[in-house]
């Protein structure tokens, strides 16, 4: 594939599946805003998920390549200790796709550790109303 191919924009949500009750209210929100299962990749959930006889590491490399993702990277103490959602990150960071950091209802900022930190600007989701809202605008 061409350097300068234009790839068709789509949103990975990057996440432990143990926070999917979390992970399904975004994708919820997403499909609301006129998104549908084609532009959403989120490997917990039927539908937006990979397909059965698939390699996890090979599709995921595919989304990468194919793909202009958007990354939605979803803090929490799950997510740190879960290797597949580290090695997510480090792809995103190293493929220099657009990120953005959502941080679970207990997670501090400075919870954010790794490539992505915690000088980075993230939505945190047991702020202000207010504020979540005019971040998720």
């Amino acid at each position: 594939m061409a350097i300068s191919e234009k790839r068709e924009p789509k949103i990975f949500i990057s996440h432990s599946s143990r926070d999917i009750d979390f992970v399904a209210q975004i994708v919820i929100l997403l499909d609301g805003i006129g998104l549908n299962q084609t532009q959403i990749f989120c490997s917990s959930l039927p539908g937006y998920d990979i397909p059965i006889d698939t390699n996890i590491f090979d599709f995921l490399k595919g989304q990468f390549l194919k793909y202009d993702l958007h990354v939605f990277f979803i803090h929490s103490s799950n997510y740190y200790e879960s290797p597949i959602s580290l090695n997510e990150m480090g792809a995103a960071w190293a493929l220099k796709s657009t990120c953005t950091s959502i941080l679970l209802p207990g997670v501090p900022f400075t919870g954010m550790k790794g490539v992505v930190s915690s000088g980075d600007v993230a939505i945190k989701l047991d702020n202000d109303e207010t504020e979540v809202k005019d971040k998720l605008n």
